[in-house]
């Protein structure tokens, strides 16, 4: 888990294998599998399912928004599939001109290094099994 100066948490919850029911189908490349990731929020959720699965019709959006509407839990409408756009075709282009010199880097060299020193952190406390502070 990393612990932010907010007060916000990031926890991380890895699998290598599960019991997983019927309703996850079959994959063709790695038999019956679930790739999903979450991320909660204050006021929804985001959930991304199995981006590299192939049968479109067992999972027929890969990404689904949940918001809070009045206290009941509401799927957002989320147009079109934003995972199957080219996603970093933005950070493609800011980079080629970032190194013209036309505009300032989306992500500055002080972030890689503050996600580097959070990854590093991750492998330390894995091995120490303890909290690791990062300054």
């Amino acid at each position: 888990m990393i612990r932010f100066e907010t007060g916000a948490t990031l926890l991380f919850k890895v699998r290598w294998a599960a019991n997983l029911t019927d309703d996850i189908p079959l994959s063709p490349n790695r038999g019956r599998s679930l790739l999903s990731t979450t991320v909660y929020g204050p006021k929804g959720s985001l959930k991304v399912t199995d981006v590299f699965n192939i049968d479109r019709s067992a999972c027929p959006s890969a990404v689904a928004l949940f918001e809070d509407k009045g206290g009941e839990l509401a799927v957002a409408d989320l147009r079109g599939d934003p995972l199957r756009a080219h996603e970093f075709a933005e950070q493609d282009k800011n980079f080629l001109r970032c190194i013209h010199g036309e505009e300032p880097a989306v992500n500055s060299s002080s972030q890689a290094v503050q996600l580097m020193e959070m990854l590093d952190a991750i492998y330390r406390s894995s091995q120490l099994g303890k909290e690791v502070l990062v300054s």
